[in-house]
């Protein structure tokens, strides 16, 4: 009955973690570069006059 009455069993509980990553490797949406085919569009205006 000496002074470790109600010690706590500790022992380094620890969860099993271990480095726990989700799946990501560098996720990304497939955009490539999109771009909508423009091209220099324009209407064909050409100097249009009201006579």
């Amino acid at each position: 009955m000496t002074g470790d009455r109600g010690k706590k069993l500790t022992t380094n509980y620890q969860l099993p973690i271990t480095n726990y990553q989700l799946p990501i490797t560098n996720y990304q949406s497939p955009i490539t570069n999109h771009q909508l085919p423009i091209t220099n569009y324009q209407l064909p205006i050409t100097n249009y006059q009201t006579n």
